[in-house]
């Protein structure tokens, strides 16, 4: 992922890894034979374009008048669903869009609780907190610090909800904290049983959009507020300490900035500049659909990101660009305080360069495509050389799957799912030969864990802990070994979000992966999903983060690909970039030929139906005490009286 010393992520912070001054990171066996019904031959391919189109199209954009929708009202709803739930779309629609609504209503409640996964007075994101192992409150301590890469998830999800996506609406809905008074009575007595536990009826608040905005609004004041204290990072962002009065960075970044994570942050940035400037022109259209002042706050919203990127588009370059097509993974800030446009203010270490094919391409993909290279002084074909230099890292791999052959996929890093987040922000799947290698290294994420009886997938994340130890460590190298590039040194850790690149290949088929996960003991608490836990359900990971929760959810929502793409157009950027993809891509996996004529690769007739989960992770009578929770609280409050 990195040309020298590694993959930077934006969890290395958290996890206080340092390598010589850098951030380093990043079936149940089946048991029958494969299924020869003829039924199922040859419909592979069409049914990865019927699910991908569904998430082209897929911007559920709900009138004004649908306030109603039908979710769960416990915080462990999982277990009223089964895999057969995800089996068939027709028939279970509105079971499986209660589960949907479930997931956003209750991972609404970690990334909009303040204190938790949110700032309310700054706006700005917490990195997550800690919970309590034994009733999934929150314990001490709060992580009090956050990163781009936190700031573009929510971005993504307050996009989305601007944009009408009814299941981002419900992400945000207000009345979070209201239900939790509704699970127990005032003696502590628990109100709903197992048998009495049916979906419920969330009638979502009309002022939304006033609430989304007023949280932008905040959101934007600070990092106004942070480009003026600190303009030596370039109106971009380092890994940063919240406070109520606004960010600083950590004392860890206080003269450095990555740009993997202002990857992920820039083009989230973008992606909401389309849906406020398109979607208020389309309001203007419509009679009685926004107030008048609510047109004008988004486009004051509207402009100043638009002058926000102007500038990026040059701090950038002056920041991260190394020359020869190298992009720096970290740059060192001689002054804080300094002129972003003065390139000597910045520097490498020489050898840690952006030269992957994974999270860190979206800092490639911008820089190329976007920066003013011939106003900064280079040639008008500079941004090709950064594609040039990091051509050598895209590879083939070739998974051995027992009951399905030779398989061919991107090599990865770990091969862990964090590495598929490009997928999530930039369309890449409108380019064929991509979106075809891309379906096949989903299902080779299935296959690994169905024919050595893993429940669940792997992803970078958390580590689980002792029942009552706290402050867990990291673990990055959490993947698929014979097709990673780096050592794997976890293969008994599995996460929910890992599930996030193959519901983004096939809805259905990730969220019955993504359930799965969940009805482990103790995965599914007051703020949503847990982090993570051992594949024999005996330890959990007691904490709560952005990247290992609201992934997931901005994937279930389509992505923001959407966005990015008629961006991308606006700009008559968007052939410029497929095209790219298509050539990169091509030579690695079609022998250069850039049409995409040739034989079908192996895995593709594989449909993604036949690889729904076979081992589940091991029940345990120990799960989170809500209503001791409650009682505690309700304790605490009479003695404060």
């Amino acid at each position: 992922m990195l040309s020298d010393s590694g993959a930077v992520s934006e969890l290395d912070s958290a996890a206080n890894h340092d390598d010589d001054g850098e951030t380093t990171r990043m079936m149940r066996r089946m048991h029958t034979e494969r299924h020869n019904d003829s039924s199922l031959d040859g419909i592979a391919k069409e049914e990865e374009k019927e699910n991908f189109s569904e998430f082209q199209n897929n911007s559920l954009l709900s009138d004004s008048s649908e306030l109603e929708f039908s979710y769960f009202p416990v915080p462990n709803f999982a277990k009223y669903f089964s895999l057969d739930d995800f089996r068939d779309d027709e028939r279970n629609t509105e079971k499986i869009e209660s589960f949907i609504h479930s997931v956003a209503f209750w991972e609404g409640r970690f990334a909009n609780t303040n204190g938790v996964g949110l700032n309310s007075a700054t706006g700005l994101t917490y990195d997550g907190h800690q919970i309590d192992h034994s009733t999934s409150d929150i314990h001490d301590p709060l992580h009090d610090f956050s990163s781009p890469a936190k700031e573009a998830l929510h971005l993504n999800m307050i996009a989305l909800a601007l944009d009408g996506n009814s299941t981002a609406r419900i992400f945000f809905e207000n009345s979070h904290n209201s239900i939790i008074e509704k699970l127990v009575n005032e003696n502590g007595k628990r109100l709903l049983t197992e048998s009495s536990i049916t979906p419920s009826k969330l009638h979502l608040s009309k002022d939304t959009e006033s609430y989304l905005l007023g949280l932008l609004e905040r959101k934007f004041d600070s990092y106004e507020m942070f480009d003026k204290r600190y303009p030596g990072f370039g109106s971009l962002l380092p890994w940063f300490r919240v406070k109520d009065d606004g960010a600083e960075p950590q004392p860890d970044w206080a003269s450095r900035i990555p740009s993997l994570d202002n990857g992920q942050f820039i083009w989230s940035l973008l992606a909401l500049e389309y849906v406020l400037a398109n979607t208020t022109i389309t309001h203007i259209n419509e009679k009685n659909s926004v107030t008048t002042q609510n047109i004008l706050r988004r486009h004051a919203l509207t402009t100043k990101i638009q002058q926000k990127i102007e500038k990026i588009k040059k701090t950038t370059v002056k920041m991260f660009y190394h020359g020869d097509g190298k992009i720096r993974a970290i740059a060192y800030i001689r002054d804080i305080y300094g002129d972003p446009l003065d390139a000597s203010n910045y520097k490498g270490n020489g050898k840690s360069f952006i030269n992957d094919p994974y999270e860190g391409e979206m800092m490639n993909v911008f820089m190329s495509l976007l920066c003013n290279w011939k106003e900064l002084g280079y040639n008008e074909h500079e941004g090709e050389k950064i594609w040039k230099f990091k051509q050598s890292n895209l590879r083939q791999a070739i998974y051995k799957s027992k009951l399905f052959g030779d398989i061919p996929v991107e090599g990865g890093y770990w091969y862990s799912s964090h590495e598929k987040w490009k997928y999530l922000v930039l369309p890449y799947l409108d380019s064929d030969i991509n979106r075809r290698v891309f379906m096949n290294g989903e299902k080779v994420r299935l296959i690994h864990s169905i024919e050595n009886d893993i429940p669940g997938l792997f992803a970078s994340v958390t580590k689980p802990t002792t029942h009552g130890r706290y402050y867990p460590k990291y673990a990055s190298e959490c993947g698929i070994p014979s097709i990673a590039c780096q050592k794997i040194l976890f293969q008994n850790i599995v996460t929910p979000y890992a599930s996030f690149p193959t519901i983004l290949a096939h809805r259905n088929v990730g969220l019955a992966w993504y359930c799965m996960m969940l009805k482990g003991s103790k995965m599914q608490g007051l703020f949503g999903s847990t982090e993570s836990i051992t594949v024999n359900g005996k330890k959990i990971c007691p904490v709560l983060t952005w990247d290992s929760k609201i992934t997931t959810l901005v994937a279930i929502c389509g992505g923001i690909s959407k966005y990015t793409r008629e961006f991308l157009k606006k700009q008559g950027l968007y052939y410029k970039f497929i095209s790219t993809i298509n050539r990169e891509w091509s030579a690695v996996f079609n022998d250069g030929n850039e049409n995409n004529i040739g034989s079908q690769f192996v895995g593709e007739d594989i449909p993604f139906i036949k690889l729904m989960p076979q081992k589940f992770l091991p029940t345990s009578p120990r799960e989170f005490d809500f209503v001791k929770s409650h009682s505690e609280k309700k304790e605490k409050s009479k003695k404060i009286k």
